[in-house]
């Protein structure tokens, strides 16, 4: 925001083209002295906002009288530069100049050059900042790549798959001990019930009517026998 003829449009355009070629500047023309001024100025702060295209705003005017300059120190001037939701860079006047609108900006840049100089960055150095970043990500994900590969060979070589038996081994293990423990504990069994019956039979068979009938005959034909 400045008036369409003079240097300070002229040096912002020259120092942002130098910089950032591809950068669009857009002018906005406005009244920097006089009555008119201050209103022009908030105007064209809510012209800016409106349209929400924009990256940064300038706002600036040569050097001059204090009077010359009073339009940047009015309040609604400091209101609307406070307002807006877009960054503006105040370049209002020479360096030993301030005003109200410096004081509220969001960066004062102390010529038009400089104003420039800050809403722009250099155009070759992004280039070099992007090319380094993406060098870095390429690096990340290389080594990215390499760890995963490495990974992956160290499973492929782990005994598990050069041996899978050795996965159930020791399960097969266990299982032989426990089927052998079972063996062990069924012939006991067994043998215990073998014994139990054993002892019962002798025991029925002792005490059986016809066995002590048996006994009773046999010792009577040893007595006649006598």
């Amino acid at each position: 925001m400045t008036s369409p003829s003079g240097a300070v449009i002229r040096d912002i355009i020259t120092t942002t083209k130098r910089r950032y070629p591809i950068a669009q500047v857009v002018l906005f023309p406005t009244v920097v002295q006089g009555e008119k001024a201050a209103d022009d100025v908030v105007r064209n702060i809510q012209r800016v906002e409106k349209e929400e295209n924009f990256d940064a705003v300038i706002i600036g005017r040569g050097g001059g009288s204090i009077e010359d300059l009073w339009p940047f120190n009015e309040e609604r001037v400091a209101r609307a530069i406070v307002a807006c939701n877009i960054p503006v860079i105040s370049s209002v006047g020479h360096e030993t100049d301030t005003t109200i609108a410096d004081l509220v900006a969001d960066v004062r840049a102390a010529t038009p050059t400089a104003a420039a100089e800050l809403a722009v960055p250099v155009l070759t150095e992004e280039i070099m900042r992007i090319e380094e970043k993406q060098a870095r990500l390429q690096q990340a994900y290389t080594r990215q790549i390499q760890r995963k590969q490495e990974r992956f060979e160290r499973i492929q070589n782990s005994y598990i798959f050069r041996q899978p038996e050795r996965l159930y081994e020791a399960q097969s293990i266990k299982l032989d001990q426990l089927n052998q423990r079972i063996n062990q504990i069924l012939q006991r069994i067994v043998y215990e019930k073998q014994k139990a019956y054993t002892q019962i039979a002798s025991r029925l068979y002792q005490s059986a009517p016809t066995t002590k009938v048996k006994e009773k005959n046999k010792k009577w034909t040893i007595y006649k026998n006598n």
